[in-house]
This record gives structure tokens, C-alpha cells and sequence, in this order.
């Protein structure tokens, strides 16, 4: 977690009234869900999962997590956990997700993903894909949640910009609407993919997918051609999730590297369910930090000559439910 400074600052009487003035029109609208930095005491067990207190923030994996709820009562969050893919034979030597020194800072503690060997077949044999993932899983269905995560694309990976060959896709973000394995029907998946278009020395870009899962049809496609993932530097990414169709759903993302201005990369309004769904109940699955690609991409960057292999950092998770963080539109007058 960063650094951060203590403020204190007189207030007067007519602001602090206005300030509860304003909590009382917005109580029981955005709720803050959960925040943690990885600190000390969070603790890696088991399936992989964390459980612990984070004393840089107040709040427990488990006990604020977990077994959170909404005010109302009519959100929860199911449960968080890791995995590396049901048919994943690999140990962990091969993958990894841990607790670790940042890159930057050895005594600020991170989130590890780390694969040095693919173990996840597929049925072209004997090809095979990598995966790490974090679930929020089983869920009521959010209708509309926003959180942000710190994320830090290591060097290692510059080889990959080297490389003639397109790189289509490398799932980091992932989202779903009914999905297949529960056999829900009307099966619906958003994802972020870390891309490279052709050619050599070619930037990483960012490329947001909706998708019917039974045929993997695309609803909509958009790559955001501006923005270069930087490597070697940490930024902070928010993303917000509206439920809705092609007026009312909302996908939003921004990115902040440290150092620099924030930009807007996905503002898109479009299905955010199954179009075909008449009666869509929320997201209740996602993957809010994931790395997931194929084995090609896996071999490329590793090098037992040099060390280099494929890996990301994340720091500072933060969710909120009701809490809009995209800019407001202007409306203009048809008159």
C-alpha cells in the first residue's frame, strides 16, 4: 500500500453542516464493500485464499469480506478466493499466486501472479494455457459495482512487444452474467485483455470483449488504441459495472499510471447482459485480477538464462457498490 500522509484541517460550522447535509441525501446510496493493501496480517492458506486482518486498512479478508452484506441486506458478496483452473496439473513451481515485496518497495507487501509453465490442457493436444484468478464467486448479483486495483506490468514482459506475432488476447479483468459452468442459461462474460497488435516493438493496448458464451459470439468488441500499458510502473485501474441493455448498460475504465494523468480508456454503453435474456440478475461472478493466456505466451517470456518469466504485481483492492466514478455526460437540447 502507498504511503499516506495524515491532513489535519479546520473545519468551519456551516461546512461540517453542509457535509452532513450531503451524507444524509446520500445515505444508504454508495456503500464501500472492502479495502485492503496486503498488509500485515493478511495471510495466505490453503486452496489458495487470504485470511487475516489488515491493520493498513481496518478490515479482515474473512469477517468484512466474506461474510459482507449490504445496509439493506440485499447484496452479499458470496466468497473470494484463488484458483489456477479446474484441469490444472501443475505444482508450485510452475505457478503461483503470493503474498510478496513490492518491486519497488521491498517493505511495501504486494499480490504475486507468477507462471513459469502452462499445466492448464486444452483439447487441441498437447497444447495448454496458464491461469491465475482471483473469484468473487456465487454473489446476489450486482447491478452496479465499481472497485480499483493498483497494477504493476513487470519488464520481463517487453519481450512479448518484441515478438512479430499478434498477441490477441491475455484476460486481467473478467465478468459474468449467468454463467456456463452452473448450466444458468442466457450465459453473458465481459472481459480486459492485455493485447499487442502485429508487428515488431509494438505497444501493449487494452481491449474490452462481450461475449455469448454458448457459441462465443460477440456482442461488441472495443480496443482503446491511445493508451500504452506501461511496464516498470505501477497505475491504478477503476472500472464500474452498470447491468443493463444497449441504452441503459455501462462499462467504464479508467487508468492512472503514477506519475501521470488519469485517462479514460472504456466508456462504452452497450449490453452488459444477454441480450436475450428477459430477466437478467446482476454479476454474480467475477474474476476482479486474473492473467490467463496460452502457452506460447508463457514460453516467451521465459528465460532460465536471464530469470525473466511471466508475472504481474497488484496492490490496494478496493469495491464499492452505487458509487459512480465515470464522467458525466451533457445533455444537449434537440430544440
Amino acid at each position: 500500500m502507498r504511503d499516506l500522509k495524515k491532513r489535519i484541517t479546520l473545519v468551519t460550522l456551516p461546512c461540517l453542516l453542509s457535509f452532513y447535509a450531503a451524507l444524509t441525501v446520500f445515505a444508504g446510496e454508495e456503500e464501500r464493500v472492502f479495502f485492503s493493501g496486503f498488509e500485515n496480517d493478511s495471510t495466505m492458506v490453503g486452496g489458495p485464499d487470504l485470511i487475516g486482518y489488515d491493520y493498513s486498512t481496518g478490515m479482515d479478508w474473512v469477517y468484512d469480506l466474506d461474510r459482507w452484506e449490504s445496509q439493506e441486506g440485499t447484496d452479499r458478496i458470496g466468497y473470494f478466493t484463488f484458483d489456477y483452473g479446474k484441469n490444472d496439473t501443475g505444482t508450485d513451481l510452475d505457478r503461483k499466486v503470493e503474498l510478496a515485496p513490492g518491486p519497488e518497495n521491498p517493505e511495501n507487501r504486494v499480490l504475486k501472479y507468477w507462471i513459469k509453465k502452462a499445466n492448464n490442457p486444452i483439447s487441441t493436444y498437447p497444447y495448454s494455457k496458464g491461469r491465475i484468478q482471483s473469484n468473487l464467486y456465487n454473489n446476489d448479483g450486482f447491478e452496479n459495482f465499481t472497485y480499483s486495483v493498483r497494477w504493476y506490468v513487470p519488464t520481463d514482459l517487453n519481450v512479448l512487444k518484441d515478438r512479430v506475432e499478434k498477441m490477441p488476447w491475455m484476460i486481467v479483468f473478467e465478468f459474468w452474467n449467468n454463467v456456463d459452468w452452473r448450466g444458468e442459461g442466457y450465459e453473458f462474460r465481459i472481459n480486459v485483455n492485455l493485447t499487442k497488435e502485429y508487428g515488431s516493438d509494438q505497444p501493449f493496448r487494452l481491449r474490452a470483449k462481450a461475449q455469448k458464451v454458448i457459441g462465443w459470439i460477440d456482442v461488441w468488441d472495443v480496443t482503446n488504441d491511445f493508451f500504452e500499458v506501461p511496464t516498470g510502473q505501477w497505475m491504478t485501474v477503476r472500472m464500474q459495472y452498470i447491468v443493463g441493455n444497449d441504452e441503459s448498460g455501462r462499462f467504464y475504465m479508467d487508468v492512472k499510471p503514477d506519475g501521470g494523468a488519469r485517462q479514460v480508456i472504456f466508456d462504452i454503453t452497450n449490453f452488459t447482459h444477454h441480450p436475450d435474456d428477459p430477466a437478467p440478475n446482476g454479476v454474480r461472478d467475477f474474476n476482479p485480477i486474473k492473467m490467463y493466456c496460452h502457452k506460447d505466451v508463457v514460453d516467451l517470456v521465459r528465460n532460465d538464462a536471464t530469470g525473466k518469466y511471466l508475472h504481474f504485481f497488484w496492490d490496494d483492492f478496493e469495491m464499492w457498490i452505487k458509487k459512480d466514478i465515470f464522467p458525466r455526460r451533457k445533455k444537449y437540447s434537440r430544440e
